[in-house]
């Protein structure tokens, strides 16, 4: 049995997750007031949107701390993810504001590890 090749983006997706990654770097910096955003800030590094644009994978990587403690940012971004989507349907126009669910993003972690493997 062939395996399925993954579905490659629309270009209406990458739009809308670019509008979106914008529009959450805008609040986060300057209408969300949270300690442990203000503490620690963040990099918002990828958004990929499903087809139907109702949900949002939002890749983040916060920029200070163990790695231990980034665990503990993805919780507490997660908490106020409604007061997010709040702000985020004042700035942007869609029929549906997405749900925002936020992963870690380890690619930089990855490409440093490679890059460390090319050197040696």
């Amino acid at each position: 049995m062939a395996k399925k090749e993954p579905k490659p983006f629309s270009e209406r997706q990458l739009k809308v997750g670019e509008a979106i990654k914008r529009a959450l770097a805008h609040i986060l910096q300057h209408d969300i007031h949270e300690p442990f955003l203000e503490q620690n800030p963040v990099v918002i590094s990828e958004v990929r949107m499903t087809a139907d644009l109702k949900t949002a994978k939002i890749y983040i990587l916060p920029m200070i701390g163990a790695k231990d403690s980034h665990k503990a940012f993805v919780e507490n971004i997660t908490a106020i993810a409604h007061k997010l989507k709040q702000h985020l349907a004042k700035q942007i126009k869609l029929r549906y504001t997405p749900e925002l669910l936020f992963y870690l993003d380890y690619s930089f972690e990855h490409v440093s590890h490679i890059n460390s493997l090319l050197k040696r």
